[in-house]
């Protein structure tokens, strides 16, 4: 008798921590040639729990296979063309060449993944941070419950740098913040802001970090707007700093100031409380005033606060993004609501009454908007916000625009590539399957989010089939003429 390459105890010690209770473990099938099918159902915390399918071969090293991969954080990288996925189980790499019939995922192995991380973790994952072009990862890795390291790999080649030792653990999206050029990131460490330059470190030339301070305070200071903009709001003054003159000033003398103040603000901004967006010009600013008040303050006027556009929070809703589309055109979600500032029209934050917004994702030029509702995704024009195309998706998540006439969308259940002027999609992968097995020629079948779905071995991609019934799958089997598979205690014991 042995135990799944104790797979399970490796389950728990992952899982447990991640939930309210334990994960829900499940046998799905066994084939003769010694593939398990095992389902993994875990919650992600703001979302309902997602199921996730693994495949074993118990005649091959218990190899684990992933055949799907949920994803609780998305990133698009249009340089290589590939999307990346993380969730509490691994960070996987998806290639999205065209003119290929296969689609490669492989996981970043650097980054602990299922089943040879044992570590527990908390129930929510510790986001990663890549940089714009994909080339570098910062990984958060954790040495007790609140610290840790601040750690930099390269994406191609999985070197190691340690870029702090004394980091706070930090579950927001970024831990860190990359310029959009990828040449450098900030970030914090106790109560003080340092800078990063990758080609310094490609060089071998990276100064210690005594030279690298920008001055004090956290992330939330910060906001990069373009290559050669990264603004920090101190106290009332906005100051635009330029990348070459952050290396200058920190190197040959004391932090910050460098650059030259943008603006001075009428109120005190507390990084504790407060959020900010500059203008892609800095003529302006958007400050979040304790998570209730929106400001809309001109730099470059004296127009009196009681006329400047203004709004109200409830408690229960917050600014989930804010989109700069030029100076004084303003679109920002609050809750589930697009708001619209238009500041040389009605110059005030008008609701644009768009029922059950999860997101808006803006094309790269700006031209169209992509906005991510419960059951699909409306494309519509920002001038008008007249919907151009409707595309049906369920529990859309993320989006990205790879061109203008083609998005991924990122589901809860599938992952596919459209085109938002046909409306053919090109699946990707599965994100969780309801059900999944085998059918009577021991080939693996799923079902979610009901419909049918059967996976092609030779190009590694599930294909939707035109089944209308659980009929495909067969009555699955628990033994085989060279091993038995059972449950016991959370555990999955196999008989050989």
């Amino acid at each position: 008798m042995k135990s799944a390459f104790a797979l399970f105890t490796i389950l728990l010690s992952v899982l447990i921590p991640l939930t309210a209770g334990e994960p829900a473990l499940c046998i799905s099938d066994l084939a003769d040639d010694g593939r398990l099918l095992l389902t993994i159902t875990a919650d992600q915390p703001g979302w309902d729990s997602y199921t996730s399918l693994f495949s074993v071969n118990l005649d091959d090293n218990d190899r684990v296979e992933t055949r799907t991969y949920f994803p609780e954080i998305s990133r698009y990288f249009s340089e290589t063309s590939e999307l990346e996925i993380q969730n509490r189980f691994g960070l996987y790499r998806v290639s999205l060449k065209p003119s290929s019939e296969t689609v490669e995922i492989h996981e970043m192995h650097f980054h602990p993944f299922f089943p040879e991380y044992k570590h527990p973790v908390n129930g929510k994952i510790l986001p990663v941070s890549s940089s714009p072009d994909g080339k570098w990862v910062l990984q958060q890795e954790a040495d007790g419950p609140v610290r840790g390291k601040l750690v930099l790999y390269s994406s191609s080649s999985g070197k190691r740098l340690v870029v702090s030792d004394s980091h706070v653990l930090s579950f927001r999206e970024n831990p860190a913040m990359w310029s959009p050029d990828s040449r450098y990131f900030i970030y914090s460490e106790n109560g003080e802001i340092y800078y990063v330059s990758t080609l310094q470190i490609e060089n071998g030339r990276l100064p210690g970090k005594q030279y690298r301070e920008i001055g004090t305070g956290t992330l939330s200071n910060m906001m990069w707007t373009r290559p050669d903009a990264l603004y920090y709001l101190r106290g009332t003054e906005l100051l635009l700093l330029r990348p070459s003159e952050i290396f200058t000033k920190s190197f040959y003398s004391e932090p910050l100031p460098a650059g030259f103040v943008s603006g001075v603000l009428p109120i005190e901004f507390d990084p504790n409380f407060d959020s900010f967006w500059p203008s892609p010009d800095g003529l302006s600013v958007i400050i979040l005033k304790g998570k209730k008040n929106l400001f809309y303050f001109p730099l470059n006027e004296t127009r009196e606060a009681v006329n400047l556009p203004f709004l109200h929070l409830s408690e229960e809703n917050t600014v989930k993004q804010l989109w700069w589309r030029s100076e004084g055109d303003v679109f920002l979600l609050v809750g589930e609501s697009l708001y619209h500032l238009d500041t040389e029209g009605e110059n005030s934050f008008r609701n644009m009454n768009v029922p059950q917004l999860r997101r808006f994702v803006p094309s790269e030029d700006r031209r169209f908007m992509a906005l991510l509702q419960d059951n699909g995704v409306s494309i519509r024009n920002p001038d008008t916000l007249k919907e151009l195309r409707f595309l049906n998706h369920p529990d859309p998540r993320n989006l990205f625009w790879t061109d203008n006439a083609q998005v991924l969308i990122i589901g809860g259940r599938r992952i596919e590539r459209v085109s938002t002027e046909s409306n053919e999609s090109d699946l990707l992968a599965l994100s969780q399957v309801d059900k999944a097995g085998f059918d009577s020629q021991e080939t693996l079948r799923a079902i979610s989010g009901g419909r049918f779905y059967r996976w092609q071995a030779d190009s590694k991609r599930w294909m939707e089939t035109a089944d209308t019934s659980t009929q495909a799958l067969r009555i699955p089997r628990y033994e085989t003429p060279g091993n038995r598979v059972y449950m016991e205690e959370n555990n999955i014991i196999v008989r050989t």
